[in-house]
């Protein structure tokens, strides 16, 4: 993976790092280094810089166990960050392409709150914003510290779409009013924006389980393997 690459290249750039392996299944990494050179505070600073999480490990390790349960905690946090952002988005999409095109609806979505911004794109604004800033900051953050590493990755890719679908929408609103509605109304594309991060924290979702159950099934497969074993040596 380009992050497990992107964390080994940066430790070993480290003065005193011998080398250094990152386990992306195991959620845990090993550094050897001359500790005349550099610390564990200066390596476990260095990984954080990245965007990353790290602490140093317990003399006994990190098992496989231990990754499975981490892998569950980190989907649960998924899970829970795609349903409160399902609960804006889901009003916005109906709100967009559903409601405002029913003769018995549309006439009140339409009705102007200030000239040049109607109902809809109000009530769209207001709901998106907190999807966009919120539910959407991990991939923002993560865009964050790719950019200052000069390296392109899919939180970029989230941060560029949606950001662009945002923009687009807040730039016509701006237009609606200063013209009262005569250029730009009803050309926002909120809904593009809070589908997007929604749907990609779903993918994170089943991405982090998908990994949690291999995790699990590795550690089933380890607690088989015979504590002892006796060679037979024959003439």
């Amino acid at each position: 993976a380009a992050c497990v690459s992107a964390v080994e290249s940066a430790l070993h750039g480290l003065d005193g790092v011998e080398s250094a392996t990152v386990s992306l299944m195991g959620k845990s990494g090993q550094v050897s280094f001359d500790s005349r050179l550099v610390d564990v505070p200066t390596i476990v600073a260095k990984v954080v810089a990245m965007g990353y999480q790290a602490d140093l490990q317990a003399a006994e390790g990190f098992n496989s166990a231990d990754a499975a349960g981490s892998f569950g905690k980190e989907a649960a946090g998924w899970l829970r960050r795609f349903l409160g952002s399902l609960i804006f988005t889901l009003p916005v999409f109906l709100l967009s392409m559903v409601f405002k095109h029913l003769p018995s609806m549309s006439g009140g979505l339409h009705t102007e709150v200030i000239p040049g911004l109607s109902v809809n794109v109000f009530v769209c604004a207001l709901l998106t914003t907190p999807v966009q800033f919120y539910f959407g900051y991990p991939f923002h953050r993560g865009t964050y510290h790719s950019l200052q590493r000069c390296n392109f990755n899919m939180d970029v890719l989230v941060t560029l779409g949606t950001f662009a679908a945002y923009g687009y929408s807040v730039v016509f609103i701006i237009v609606a009013i200063a013209t009262k509605g005569e250029e730009g109304a009803n050309n926002e594309q909120f809904e593009t924006a809070a589908m997007l991060i929604t749907f990609i924290c779903l993918g994170k979702f089943l991405e982090t389980s998908a990994k949690g159950k291999a995790s699990k099934a590795i550690t089933k497969l380890l607690t088989l393997q015979p504590p002892t074993a006796l060679q037979l040596e024959t003439c």
